[in-house]
């Protein structure tokens, strides 16, 4: 094998290594995009599940005590006092953080004839229909849920 040979050899050799090693970065990028992706659509619908069992708890149309467009305070059928409160971008439960990374969070409430309320809700025990629309950020891609919750006992 001459010199020339040889040469030609790793610059052939050096251009494959160089298109691979492209794929292997666009794959591995692929990868922890689409993990932290799912892990945010995890966290998403963790808390709507849980937010939509709770508001299915209250009590009584005269147990909700505040309701406005980022927050929700209730007592559940067991007596414990529920808060849902968003604040810079985090969705909180009783104080706890329940969502981090919220772009749009608010609640609206609807009555006995499924006629929207305006705020400030004024006599939240007219109130017969939560809904809540949530979007959150997650590996730069908003995920937007909407859900409708009318609580099991009114």
């Amino acid at each position: 094998m001459t010199l020339i040979e040889l040469v030609i050899v790793i610059v052939v050799v050096a251009v494959l290594a160089s298109f691979v090693s492209h794929i292997v970065y666009y794959e591995v990028e692929t990868f922890y995009v689409v993990t932290n992706r799912k892990e945010g659509v995890q966290n998403a619908r963790f808390a709507t599940q849980l937010m939509s069992r709770d508001l299915r708890q209250i009590m009584t149309p005269d147990s909700i005590i505040n309701a406005t467009a980022d927050s929700i305070k209730f007592k559940d059928i067991n007596g414990e006092l529920m808060t849902y409160l968003y604040h810079n971008s985090q969705l909180l439960r009783n104080g706890d953080l329940l969502l981090d990374g919220t772009t749009m969070f608010g609640f609206s409430f609807a009555d006995d004839d499924g006629s929207a309320m305006t705020f400030p809700v004024t006599d939240p025990t007219r109130i017969r229909t939560v809904s809540f629309s949530l979007t959150a950020n997650t590996a730069g891609q908003p995920v937007t849920t909407q859900v409708s919750v009318t609580p099991r006992n009114f």
